[in-house]
């Protein structure tokens, strides 16, 4: 498409960038710019985008005193097989977590990408290139199981969750479930042993199974879990998201000038699986866009200390910065772009 031949934002680059007094202003503007002319957005988040919240990442979840005491490490908790070795340690750890992840509210970087999110819809009839079967020119792929994208609006349609979401269990017996625990259910456990709490009249029942009376267990992937099958439906979540991506490359193999931006937030580098995928992605597309169009997509990565790419240097945009920060700088840089006021 005649006007769109590249990412780089070459006429954005002179002196007369509204941004030029702020730190990192040419790498917000860049992003912002590349985000407000894409056709496709993917948004891909790990721990990093989690911990602007206040939550841990993975290093820090087991890094307390009750489990330094028991040599326990992070791959040691995170274990089904630790409900049958000891249920009150494995209700512990999870029921912490599950209580900590109610309890914590999403940062504002959550409410602006829905915000970015529904823009795009908003002119998705005035862009030429088809929009997937979805219904959704977006979608978010994360890591992380604390559901605050689930919190932020974030449709099912246009969201997988390839770890699964501590919201949800399921029974290790009948195998009933999804379901959620309620609203103002928190577990009892113990601060100091980081062990479940058992009350005289036993377990609660929200951690019994309604069908069997079957012990349930978070709806997550944990490391000796051999299945996707674990989480029900996640397969054909994954299939979901597969036909999506297909629909993006089926675009940019077309002569319209199709383009994607994947936007990855606060993945580290232990459990490289969302950063790989990114790659992934991008380089699916640029294999399929035709030779003349110019750059078919970008991968904008955010990470404070593992930002380049160097698989893919000419299509990436390092931000070695915090993912919250990097938002709200791209934030202000679209509504530059667009004459507005900054809101963050």
């Amino acid at each position: 498409m005649e006007g769109r031949d590249d990412f780089d934002a070459h006429r954005h680059e002179d002196a007369g960038d509204p941004t030029s007094e702020i730190p990192g202003s040419r790498e917000y503007y860049r992003a912002a710019s590349a985000i407000l002319e894409a056709d496709y957005l993917l948004v891909a988040t790990g721990a990093g985008f989690s911990a602007d919240s206040g939550l841990p990442v993975y290093k820090d979840i087991a890094d307390v005193r009750a489990y330094k005491d028991k040599n326990l490490t992070y791959s040691d908790l995170c274990r089904a097989s630790l409900l049958a070795a000891d249920p009150r340690l494995f209700y512990g750890f999870w029921g912490h977590c599950y209580n900590l992840y109610q309890d914590t509210h999403p940062h504002e970087g959550y409410a602006i990408l829905s915000k970015w999110f529904e823009k795009m819809q908003c002119r998705s009839t005035r862009l030429s290139t088809p929009v997937p079967s979805c219904g959704n020119r977006h979608y978010v792929y994360t890591s992380n199981i604390d559901g605050h994208h689930r919190r932020t609006g974030i449709l099912d349609t246009c969201l997988l969750e390839i770890h699964g979401c501590l919201n949800d269990w399921v029974c290790t017996s009948c195998g009933s479930g999804p379901s959620p625990l309620p609203a103002d259910f928190r577990f009892a456990v113990d601060d100091e042993t980081r062990q479940q709490i058992v009350q005289a009249e036993g377990a609660s029942a929200h951690e019994a199974c309604a069908t069997c009376g079957g012990q349930r267990r978070p709806s997550v992937m944990m490391f000796d879990d051999d299945c996707l099958d674990i989480i029900p439906g996640l397969p054909e979540r994954m299939e979901a998201y597969q036909v999506w991506e297909a629909s993006v490359e089926d675009a940019l193999s077309g002569s319209g000038g199709a383009r994607v931006v994947v936007l990855e937030l606060g993945c580290g580098v232990n459990v490289p699986s969302v950063r790989q995928e990114c790659e992934d992605v991008v380089k699916d597309c640029v294999r399929v866009c035709p030779e003349g169009l110019g750059s078919s997509a970008l991968l904008i990565r955010v990470n404070p200390d593992f930002p380049l790419n160097p698989r893919l240097s000419t299509h990436t945009l390092s931000m070695r910065q915090g993912a919250l920060a990097a938002i709200r700088g791209i934030e202000c840089a679209m509504a530059q772009i667009e004459g507005s006021k900054c809101s963050v």
